[in-house]
């Protein structure tokens, strides 16, 4: 897709959904990956031209894993240019720690119970990192508040 199509989109879901105000610093949680890269690069095209002043500010949480590396994305920021910001955190141990014993909670149900099979509308992992975010913006709230 070129640049100028990609571009139209955005502003079209922007101004469709009253995304933008005057003033608006957005920040965009970068991974390193082409979508979250490509939407902050977007965002960053669009706040040079639309009629409603705006910022965009990359974020990366750092779930705290061994050899985890944000310099790329940094990098990245820095060309485009925008202010980048990283948040380091230990979610990933606490996700593993919890994870385990969510599973052996649900295999203890299994046996008392006797079920052969279970079912999620998702599974375990996407519920755990679904509520990642939202645990490390309760964290960063507590440690600035």
């Amino acid at each position: 897709m070129k640049l100028q199509k990609l571009l139209s989109l955005v502003r079209q879901a922007v101004e469709r959904y009253g995304m933008i105000e005057t003033g608006d610093r957005i920040a965009v949680g970068v991974s390193g990956g082409k979508d979250s890269l490509t939407l902050l690069m977007a965002l960053k095209k669009l706040s040079e031209f639309y009629p409603e002043p705006f910022e965009v500010c990359g974020i990366l949480v750092d779930l705290g894993y061994e050899n985890t590396d944000s310099e790329e994305v940094r990098r990245f920021c820095e060309a485009l240019p925008v202010e980048f910001s990283v948040i380091h955190t230990q979610i990933g141990q606490i996700v593993l720690e919890e994870r385990k014993e969510k599973e052996e909670e649900l295999e203890e149900l299994m046996e008392t119970h006797a079920f052969t099979d279970v079912l999620f509308l998702y599974n375990l992992n996407t519920f755990l990192e679904d509520n990642v975010l939202h645990f490390v913006l309760q964290e960063t709230d507590a440690t600035e508040g």
